[in-house]
């Protein structure tokens, strides 16, 4: 069990590493795959098998025990859901049943935990999950979003979206399916300087959450130079979290942009 290095979370898990969704490292969506880079960087140092981020178990990390303080775990960091078999699922859910007894009856708060994928009918479809396990949907666009989440035809219990790349406009949230979310995180492109990000397409989204009480967190630009600025602003704040106070006008512009 480490220490997250994702912001969103406190810690990952990762029983489960390897995936089938890419082609030499780059995903079949265009992205490259940070956790391929990963494997072929510390696969001979790790207590796994290289066989090319191919999918396989990994027991010893399967084992690490959980925190004693209630912390969010991010347990797809190197692998997709998509990718598990049926006893991968048995045991990882298995797992966090015990878990949840345990803290129960030492009257302790229960871990929250969060899936990820870029196929989630693959991933969740016909499967059953606790109220503190977290499905989550990898978008990058308005296409993607469509694809994988409003058009994925089954109610997906406590869903929320990774849109991370934010490459392209997002301008149809479908609300009833979109209030529904429990969490929504974006974020620019990391590793890529000649990245963009349109801030008025995040500040329309930050609106749009805010108005349905679904929580919003930014990540911020990542590797992004190119920001894309409303009404001559460089938007580049260190915590968009903490809004100032001309923020209000500011959203009010941003959204009429986006809207029209």
């Amino acid at each position: 069990m480490g220490k997250s290095d994702i912001p969103t979370f406190d810690h990952t898990w990762s029983p489960a590493l390897g995936c089938t969704f890419h082609d030499n490292g780059v995903c079949r969506d265009g992205m490259k795959c940070y956790a391929y880079s990963l494997f072929h960087r510390f696969a001979e140092k790790w207590p796994v098998v290289n066989n090319g981020f191919q999918p396989q178990w990994v027991e010893a990390w399967f084992n690490k025990p959980f925190p004693r303080e209630q912390s969010r775990i991010f347990i797809t960091a190197m692998s997709d859901p998509a990718d598990w078999d049926d006893a991968c699922w048995t045991a990882i859910m298995g797992r966090i049943g015990i878990s949840n007894r345990e803290r129960n009856l030492k009257r302790l708060g229960l871990h929250q935990f969060f899936l990820l994928s870029k196929r989630p009918y693959e991933a969740y479809h016909g499967r059953t999950f606790p109220d503190n396990c977290y499905c989550g949907i990898t978008v990058t666009n308005q296409k993607t979003l469509d694809d994988r989440f409003f058009n994925l035809g089954f109610e997906l219990q406590n869903s929320y979206l990774y849109i991370e790349p934010l490459l392209g406009k997002i301008y149809d949230l479908k609300v009833a399916k979109f209030k529904s979310l429990k969490w929504v995180v974006v974020g620019g492109e990391t590793g890529n300087k000649n990245g963009t990000i349109d801030m008025a397409n995040v500040v329309w989204l930050y609106i749009i959450a805010k108005k349905y009480g679904v929580p919003f967190y930014f990540k911020g630009v990542g590797g992004c130079k190119k920001i894309t600025s409303i009404n001559g602003w460089d938007w580049v704040l260190d915590d968009f979290n903490n809004c100032p106070r001309e923020f209000i006008p500011f959203a009010i512009s941003a959204m009429r942009m986006v809207i029209k």
